[in-house]
This record gives C-alpha cells, structure tokens and sequence, in this order.
C-alpha cells in the first residue's frame, strides 16, 4: 500500500511539475466527458418533459380532435355537427375496448380578468373524468366534484400561471374570476407539470400551464358558446390496456368517418406513439453526440500517450537507476501506469464538473429540462479512465523495456 501511495505521489508531483503541458493534455478529457455527461443529462430531461406533456394526453388514450371545416366546405355542418356526445355514445358501444371516455370544449373570443388584473388564459369546459385522466392533481383546493356538473356551478379550476396572472398576490382559492359575462368561484389550483412550451414529435404542448377548467354543463348551458361549434373540441377515449393503440386509432378513424358522412373533420393522435416516436429521435441524438464526445475523448486519449511518451524519454536515466537498483519491469510499468490513471481520473472529474456546469448553462439558456443522470456520469468517468489506461499502456511498455545500462548512459 505504501508503495502504491507513493506512486500516486509521483504522478501527482509529474503533473505538477509540468503544469501546462498536463493542462493541454487534460483538455481533451475535460471536453470529451463534459459533453457526455451534459448530453446524458439534457437527453434524460428532455425525455421526462416529453413523458410529462405527452401524460397530459394520456398514455392509455386515443386522442381525437375536431378540425373545423366550416371555411373549406359550406356543406361541412349539414354533413357533420363535429365531435358530440352521440358519436361517444355510439364508440363505447361498438367497441370493447374502450374503456372510458374524456372530453373538454375550447371557449373562444373569452375575455378574463379579476378585480385584480386581466389576462388571457385558454378557458375550457371539461366533462367529469377530464382532469384525473389528464393527471392533472389540484394542489390547493379542491377539484370538480359531481355536484358541480349536476347543478351547472359556477366554479373554476385554474393553473398556477393563471392564478398568478389573474390574482397576483392576492388569495385565489374563492376568489372570483369573470369569464364574458359570467362570474366562477375559484376552488382549486393546479401545477403545471410541464416546465415550457415546446413540441414533441410535430405536437405542441406546455399549453395547458395557462388555463381555466370549468364544468361542462356549465360552460355548454351558461356561456355564449356558438350554436355552430362543435359540441366537443377534442375527445379522448381510454383504451384497455395491452390493446394495439395504432390499430384502435385506425378503427375509431373509420368509425367516425362513417357517422360524419364521409367528411373527416377530427384528426386523431396516439400519445404512445408520440412518445416512442420522441425516444426514437432522442436515442439517435445521444448516439451521434456520443460519438461526438468519443471522438473528443479519443483525442485526449492520444494527448495522454504523447505526454507519457514525453515523459519516458526525460526519464530515462530515472528509469535506467530504478532499475539497476532492483526495479523489475512490472515496477517500471505500474509506475509509468498509475501517472497514466491519476491524470485520466483528474481529466474525467473536472470534465464531470465542466459537464455539469454545461447542462444547467443550456438549460438556463434555452429553457430546458435538466435531469442528472449518475448512470451516465459513472460510465463517463469509467469510459475515459479506460481510454487513458489503454493509451498509456504502450508508453509504459516502452518505459519497462529500456535496457538498463543504455538508460543510466542517455544524456
């Protein structure tokens, strides 16, 4: 052990002797596992961000959406009503598969304000099972209960942004807030569960962080909804678990189809398939990032050999003594070895902080979800410490194979 010790030692001394060529020769280390670990470490946000969102859909749901045609074809409302509760109907039953259902109405031309400020929140009337199938969780008050639907209340459910947009600094919870002409009791707030907006796979999402949920019924009796829109905006449909998502997607599209005339005024989306989709593209970034940074540690790794290389030849007569001495080759090789490990794992943790300090910089920058993965820094630093052995491995060799009696005589 001591002998061990006192090799770490003179790898210490090594490097501090030559500092700037050890500086320049740690770079390529610093660099290569930086990027991996802020690679990894954006890569895991952006997956739990798009796993966020893309819950909001549901992963058990196919999603369907009323798309107006009224401005492309003037017989569209004579052919269809667009999305109702007839159409939901008649899918639970012709189909076993289809477990439940979800449905929310987008207000338009609303106009939001408090006693306090006036914003411009996205307003929808839900049914009951809306937000529990959107996992989204009041976390002050309470949610929409059954009587709220049955007595068409007046009450609302309104996001964190919201509620700091329309009530500032002021209690929310029983606060009022005005939608048109028609005043809600705020009985719960939600949190966003997603940190921004952005879009997954052609599907923008991060919307639902600035909005006000209100009870269907209410919203359908009470608000000036136009006689001409589409009952329901969207419709999600709860899917048995283990049913191929695609195939129901392809079903439900023929289904529709058929109740609407023939005209296809809904487009559906498979938030499973999005989210496999989204995992796709993110495995071909980190390869192609990963070979980025495997080429960066590549270059470090020669940088360590031609250092050690450096450093064998000002050695020599150090080597020639050591080994006339009694110093075997093996001592000879451990030696030159362990310099070579102490200046990878010095590389490899500076790289970690480097990579760090570079995940949170983009995440600040471009307003990304950063999530640290400890997998990913512990294979960085296993993965360099193993390009930097394997690199000094020939530096040593040649170290431990110099004739004895020609080292003491090289000047």
């Amino acid at each position: 052990m001591m002998i061990q010790l006192n090799e770490i030692k003179q790898a210490v001394e090594q490097m501090l002797h030559h500092r700037l060529r050890t500086s320049l020769t740690l770079l390529g280390m610093i660099f290569g596992v930086g990027a991996v670990v802020a690679m990894q470490n954006i890569g895991v946000g952006a997956e739990r961000a798009a796993l966020k969102a893309i819950e909001t859909l549901g992963l058990h749901s196919v999603v369907v959406d009323y798309v107006d045609q009224s401005a492309s074809d003037a017989d569209a409302r004579e052919l269809s009503v667009g999305l109702s509760h007839q159409d939901v109907l008649a899918v639970a039953e012709s189909f076993d598969f289809v477990e439940g259902f979800s449905a929310s109405s987008t207000l338009e031309l609303e106009q939001v304000f408090t006693d306090f400020a006036k914003a411009s929140p996205q307003v929808l009337g839900v049914t009951e099972a809306f937000l529990e199938n959107a996992s989204l969780d009041v976390d002050q008050g309470r949610t929409f209960d059954i009587e709220d639907f049955q007595r068409y209340r007046q009450v609302a459910v309104i996001t964190d942004e919201a509620a700091q947009a329309l009530f500032r600094d002021q209690p929310v919870i029983g606060g009022l807030v005005k939608v048109n002409h028609l005043w809600f009791e705020v009985v719960g707030i939600i949190a966003s569960k997603t940190e921004s907006t952005q879009r997954i796979e052609g599907l923008s999402t991060g919307g639902e962080r600035f909005r006000i949920y209100l009870p269907f019924s209410t919203y359908h009796t009470k608000l000036q909804v136009s006689t001409d829109a589409s009952p329901y905006t969207q419709l999600k449909f709860h899917i048995v678990p283990g049913t191929d998502q695609t195939q129901v997607a392809a079903l439900l599209e023929q289904f529709l189809m058929a109740r609407h005339g023939g005209l296809k005024d809904f487009s559906i989306t498979v938030p499973a398939e999005l989210l496999e989709q989204h995992r796709q593209t993110q495995r071909v970034f980190n390869w192609v990032m990963s070979a980025v940074a495997g080429i960066s540690l590549l270059v470090g790794g020669i940088g360590i050999m031609n250092i050690m290389l450096a450093t064998v030849l000002e050695r020599t007569q150090e080597i020639g003594l050591r080994r006339a001495i009694g110093a075997t080759q093996a001592d000879i090789t451990r030696q030159f070895l362990v310099e070579t490990v102490v200046i990878t794992l010095v590389g490899a943790l500076m790289g970690v902080v480097f990579g760090v300090i570079l995940s949170w910089v983009i995440a600040f920058m471009a307003e990304w979800e950063v999530a640290f993965s400890f997998m990913a820094i512990i294979g960085a630093v296993a993965i360099c410490s193993l390009v930097g052995l394997g690199f000094g491995i020939y530096p040593a060799k040649q170290a431990a194979r110099l004739n004895p009696i020609e080292a003491l005589q090289h000047v």
